[in-house]
């Protein structure tokens, strides 16, 4: 069961209503009552009835009852029949303390309840297509967009991402889930079907141990300026340790798709699917010039396990310091997923975790995107940025290859979510929304519940074994034939007679004695001496 929060309605949309843990632990307290009223009747029933069968056996006398009701039970030990009366009791005394069992038997858990579906646009009121000529005709604006890319991976990533484990301990490297951030909010825990997810996987990390090529050494700093998409801004240029460019070996500087159709209108890339690898460069950090052997210690580790994570590396930018750099290979596939449940991570980022399925199966569910190679095209920069800001705070200590690869991840999800939600106003769908409502859901511990459940049956229990006793040891009826007695003012009979009420058992002579004198004495009083009389209120 459900329960609604304290702050939440108990009226829920569609004619629902919900139950509050007050409302529970209401009826919960009230049956319990009701059991300790049921179970407190029995025991003064059971406890009188025990008093008359030891009377009528003969192992119980009038002042050892008087004692008894005025709490001052025998402390002798039970012998005979007190036996089995003892143990009937000491069956019913658990009773009146097993209601913790009870009510501490139901713990609360959070839980999620799903509210009717809603609908919501796939892209943002704010996307607009000709915006892309102006990102194609000006370096300022590819510029801006990479930026705001920056921006968007610590929204989306900012939080701990649930993959991430240091030295790639989880496969594939760097991570499984896929995440967007959306134009409309929802609740968290909120689920979105059927949506188009980027996803990127990443297969296979490497750290070549042969010199890193002629043609592209020079792009980890002296070139690196023609990564950035507007020529504005050098990955490279702030020695920050982390910092890391991917980019495709045969052709590394950014080039604009400039493609523009025969009315002048700037049309969209074609659908791509990345399925390759490319190269990466890594600034491990900068120290003072000795050509970077031995390399210092630095956020990535000590120097003996940066040299045995890494094969080559080597520096640039020197002069009394220098940077130190090393590259790797980078195998991976990347373009969209169509996702058929996405979680709402937050009030506007979802996530994919496409855990059940295979590395093969991932990749061959990543199907083509028009964004796809503009995306990869951005990742020096905002890799760089990402790597400055830290806002996803990945970890870097004895974590390089997985650190690498999320970086990676972080900057193509934000890449491809940038260029969709600016650009592309064609994508018209609307999409389905379950918005979650936070609850509350009882859970029953069963070891206490069958203990409070094993001590209640004890109360039946006594039952037979009274019943038995009474059925072996006395000649009255089980209820009523004892009822008036509870009633009866004998104090005449036993003030004339105290021999009386040392009787342990009456016989039948006993019973004409008796008689005898309780005819005498109304004879000379000429009033009943032996009569019923209730107790007054108080």
């Amino acid at each position: 069961m459900a329960l609604a929060l304290d702050s939440q309605s108990r009226s829920q949309p569609g004619n629902h209503y919900v139950l509050r843990v007050s409302d529970i632990t209401t009826l919960l307290s009230a049956a319990t009552k009701v059991v300790d009223m049921v179970g407190s009747m029995w025991t003064g029933i059971l406890a009188w009835r025990c008093v008359f069968i030891l009377l009528e056996a003969g192992q119980l006398n009038i002042k050892q009852v008087e004692r008894i009701v005025g709490g001052r039970p025998p402390r002798a030990w039970p012998h005979g029949l007190e036996w089995p009366v003892s143990v009937a009791l000491l069956f019913v005394l658990p009773q009146a303390f097993i209601e913790p069992l009870f009510s501490g038997a139901v713990d609360w858990n959070a839980a999620v309840e799903y509210a009717p579906a809603i609908q919501v646009a796939s892209t943002p009121d704010s996307t607009d297509s000709s915006s892309w000529g102006w990102y194609n005709d000006q370096g300022l604006s590819r510029d801006f967009y990479a930026r705001k890319a920056g921006g968007w991976a610590g929204v989306a990533w900012g939080t701990a991402d649930s993959q991430m484990a240091k030295g790639g301990a989880l496969a594939p490297l760097g991570g499984l889930t896929c995440r967007r951030i959306m134009s409309s909010s929802a609740p968290i825990g909120s689920v979105l079907l059927e949506a188009i997810v980027p996803c990127i996987q990443i297969h296979e990390l490497t750290w070549p141990t042969e010199p890193v090529p002629d043609a592209i050494r020079s792009y980890a700093y002296d070139k690196s300026l023609e990564f950035s998409p507007g020529n504005l801004n050098n990955p490279f240029v702030h020695a920050h340790a982390g910092i890391a460019v991917l980019f495709h070996e045969q052709n590394p500087g950014y080039t604009s798709p400039k493609m523009t159709e025969f009315d002048g209108r700037t049309a969209f890339p074609p659908e791509t699917k990345w399925s390759g690898t490319m190269t990466i460069f890594l600034l491990l950090g900068r120290q003072d010039n000795v050509d970077c052997a031995p390399i210092a210690d630095n956020s990535f580790g000590t120097s003996s396990y940066v040299t045995g994570s890494v094969s080559n590396v080597f520096a640039e930018n020197s002069n009394s310091d220098e940077s130190c750099f090393t590259y790797g290979r980078v195998r991976f596939t990347a373009g969209v997923i169509k996702a058929p449940k996405s979680t709402f991570i937050s009030p506007e980022v979802v996530e994919y975790n496409p855990a059940h399925l295979t590395a093969d199966e991932i990749a061959a569910a990543i199907q083509p995107s028009i964004w796809t190679k503009e995306a990869l095209s951005l990742m020096p920069v905002v890799m760089a940025q990402i790597a400055v800001m830290n806002t996803t705070q990945l970890p870097t200590w004895e974590n390089i290859n997985n650190y690498t690869a999320t970086l990676i991840r972080y900057a193509y999800h934000a890449n491809w979510d940038v260029l969709h939600s600016s650009f592309e106003d064609t994508d018209t769908a609307m999409l389905t929304v379950l918005p979650a409502e936070q609850r509350l859901q009882a859970t029953v511990s069963f070891p206490r519940l069958f203990a409070w459940f094993g001590i209640t049956l004890l109360v039946p229990v006594t039952g037979a074994i009274i019943g038995y006793i009474h059925s072996r040891y006395s000649t009255r009826a089980l209820i009523s034939s004892t009822v008036p007695v509870l009633f009866t003012d004998a104090s005449a009979i036993s003030k004339d007679h105290p021999e009386l009420t040392g009787m342990r058992q009456v016989q039948t002579q006993d019973e004409k004695q008796l008689l005898r004198a309780m005819v005498l004495q109304q004879l000379e009083t000429a009033k009943p001496r032996f009569e019923l009389q209730f107790a007054e209120r108080s």
